[in-house]
């Protein structure tokens, strides 16, 4: 195993999200498991500076794989987000997808309450430590809370992650989110890569992250009256 002693403050990440999305689907909609794919996996990168960072997908936008059952057969189209992220601004801009129309969300960042632990491991020979953290979903008068762990590591000095998660002293190489729910593993990393591309993207109407958040509980109730959620497509198997 190599264990890296220099530490860096800029480059490219590449990370690995494996989603199971049976977890995602209410015990009332079990028939649902039947006509969709366990686990989702996709791939992203992560440009980033000391003070900054930028968050896309790696592949082309495209419908992924689903699975077949009762003659039917679900596939979901991967939404696209890119999340620029700027430290000393405190600022956050994201371009999402929804219904074919971009949205440019600007919001802050947000000051998470990590709670550091004992515990260490290496992962691509940094050496990591264990942050945990806990933090709470409300929809409508439903409230959840998500139980996150993340490893971090101090050797590269950029307080990010994947995604919108960040706020440690070292950047975030592993997240784990319900124990499996979502698993967010680096996979490779380039100390010489270009960063010509690391700015906030630019395409989409700007609306604020709380007008965004009430525009998408909107389109999923529409959608669960319709009896299928959003990017999702039924075909028939004859």
């Amino acid at each position: 195993m190599v264990t890296r002693v220099t530490s860096q403050n800029q480059g490219l990440l590449h990370f690995e999200q494996k989603t199971n999305l049976h977890r995602r689907i209410p015990q009332e909609n079990e028939d649902m498991k039947k006509m969709m794919p366990e686990f989702q996996t996709t791939r992203h990168e992560l440009l980033f500076r000391e003070n900054e960072s930028l968050y896309r997908p790696m592949d082309e936008e495209e419908d992924m794989p689903g699975a077949s059952g009762g003659g039917m057969v679900m596939r979901f189209r991967r939404p696209e987000t890119i999340i620029y992220r700027n430290h000393d601004q405190e600022y956050q801009l994201a371009q999402r997808s929804m219904f074919e129309k971009k949205y440019l969300v600007e919001d802050t960042l947000k000051i998470a309450a990590w709670k550091l632990g004992t515990e260490t491991k290496s992962i691509l020979g940094y050496h990591c430590n264990k942050a945990t953290l806990t933090t709470e979903n409300k929809r409508d008068t439903v409230t959840s809370k998500n139980q996150i762990t993340a490893w971090f590591t101090p050797d590269i000095y950029s307080p990010f992650g994947p995604e919108a998660f960040g706020g440690l002293p070292g950047m975030i190489l592993a997240l784990d989110i319900n124990e499996g729910e979502v698993v967010y593993l680096a996979k490779s990393v380039d100390d010489k890569a270009d960063l010509k591309d690391l700015k906030a993207p630019t395409k989409g109407e700007k609306i604020s992250g709380v007008e965004f958040q009430k525009l998408m509980e909107e389109r999923m109730k529409e959608f669960q009256r319709n009896g299928r959620g959003p990017g999702q497509r039924m075909i028939r198997i004859n």
